[in-house]
This record gives structure tokens, C-alpha cells and sequence, in this order.
């Protein structure tokens, strides 16, 4: 399945609406399951277009019913950013980093393990390179996964080609997260952070955005402006701006029916 964003309409310079793009969101809701993004292209392009794409779940009653960002980047990027963001009361400690095999992102304020969103930027933790961007297209795609056991723990693996389990590859009924190994992120539940509390009702989103990253950022000259131009005004700059899906897929335990509604 394609999903892109219009990449041949030039825009007029007092639009308000902006270029279309995707924002696609799953009408069921989710307590717990496995979550799997098949695709073998996602969205890229130069640093002017200010490309921000995703895949995660939110609830509805955010923060307090929490996000989980799957899949979250921009444009100059060459990683994934796996991150966590809540309410007040969830964090986890900076020695779990032996439990995965990315990397706790960084803040002036150090490591970032404190998942509250005010005033801080949630608990995120950096993929290797070659998980976002061209390398991840030029491998031929791979998977973003996320196993959600809700009293226990939240795993993540980002798979690029080769290195696709061949029970995500071949689309299997069972696939089997204990035989994928190490998991690119892991935030393991506890007194630290009540998961049943934090995370509940998440709704999955695709979608691809301009101009910004969690709120206003923008490495371009000009900031804001200038990149809210090129939007307009440069429709070439987003002929890289798609998904290109083989399938988005949720398994639920047995016994575990994980919908919320």
C-alpha cells in the first residue's frame, strides 16, 4: 500500500491549509499486543522539507492514558527515535541499557529516562544508524515492531534487511518475539512506572508531517518560515515522502483479547 504525501502541487503563498500529506489512525483501541509495521519504504527527503513521520499509539486522554513512538524521525536523521511519554510517575533507570542494544537518547539534563511529557521530552532511547532514512530504503525496508505485555514490559525491535525475522518476512499467524533477540528498545515496568496506568486505550497512527519535531524544530536557515515555504512552493522536495506498506498487523496473547474497544 502507498502512503504519500502530495508531492506535484505547487501552492499559493497565502495557503493556510498546507501540502496533503497522511495521518491514518486505527478506529479499535489497544491494551496490550503485538504491534508489527511491514514496509519497505518510508518517507525521506532533503533537510528543506522538514519531514517528520511516525508510527505510534496514543490514548485518547493524553498524556494520561500515554504515547509510544514506534517509529519517529526527521529529515537529517539516520536513526530511529524510540520514545515514551506520560504523565507524572514513570521512569526508568539508566542501567537498563544492557537489557537493549540501542542507546539513551541525551538532553543537557542527561540521559532521558523520565517519560513525564511537562516539562520534560519523554523517555526515548536512539536506534542504531540505518534505521531511519535512505539506508533504510536503499536495504529494501524491514519492520518496526513493538510487543506490549501491559504489566510487564514494552519491547521494540526495528528490523532492516537482511535482518527481518523470517516470521515477520513471511507474514506467519505466530510469530514469535523470544527468538528475535535483543530488542532495540526495552522499558521494563515496576514500581518505577505502573504500565497498566500509564498506557491504556492506544489508538495506532501512521502519518508524515512538515516542519517540526515534538512541537517546533526546524534545521533549516530561516526556521519555521523558510521551511513553511518550501512546503508550499517546492512540491519536488516530497517525490520521497511515502510509506510504501506491506501490511500494519496487531496479535493479541491467547486469552489476552488486548482490544480495548
Amino acid at each position: 500500500v502507498y502512503l504519500g504525501s502530495d508531492n506535484f502541487t505547487t501552492l499559493s503563498w497565502n495557503n493556510t491549509k498546507g501540502r496533503d500529506t497522511i495521518n491514518l489512525q486505527s478506529l479499535a483501541t489497544f491494551d496490550s499486543g503485538l504491534f508489527i509495521l511491514s514496509v519497505d519504504h518510508i518517507p525521506t527527503g532533503p533537510k528543506s522539507a522538514g519531514l517528520w513521520p511516525a508510527f505510534w499509539t496514543y490514548g485518547p486522554n493524553w498524556p494520561n492514558e500515554g504515547e509510544i513512538d514506534i517509529l519517529e524521525s526527521i529529515t537529517y536523521y539516520d536513526h530511529n527515535d524510540i520514545s515514551l511519554h506520560t504523565n507524572e510517575g514513570c521512569s526508568f533507570s539508566v542501567n537498563d541499557s544492557i537489557f537493549f542494544n540501542g542507546q539513551w537518547a541525551q538532553q543537557s539534563y542527561g540521559p532521558m529516562t523520565n517519560c513525564t511529557t511537562n516539562p520534560g521530552y519523554g523517555c526515548s532511547i536512539n536506534a542504531p544508524n540505518g534505521t531511519y532514512n535512505t539506508g533504510f530504503n536503499q536495504a529494501g525496508g524491514g519492520a518496526y515492531v513493538m510487543e506490549w505485555d501491559a504489566q510487564n514490559f514494552i519491547r521494540i525491535w526495528n528490523f532492516v534487511k537482511p535482518n527481518v525475522p523470517a516470521d515477520i518476512l513471511n507474514g506467519s499467524p505466530n510469530p514469535n518475539p523470544d527468538t528475535w533477540g535483543m530488542p532495540t528498545a526495552f522499558f521494563r515496568f515496576g514500581d518505577n512506572c505502573n504500565g497498566t496506568k500509564h498506557f491504556r486505550n492506544q489508538v495506532i497512527t501512521i502519518n508524515n508531517a512538515f516542519c517540526g519535531f515534538a512541537g517546533q524544530s526546524w534545521d533549516y536557515p530561516g526556521g519555521e518560515c523558510a521551511c513553511a515555504n518550501h512546503a508550499r512552493f517546492a512540491p519536488y522536495a516530497f517525490s520521497d515522502a511515502y510509506f510504501l506498506v506491506n501490511y500494519i498487523k496487531v496479535f493479541c496473547r491467547p486469552g489476552d483479547p488486548c482490544r480495548a474497544t
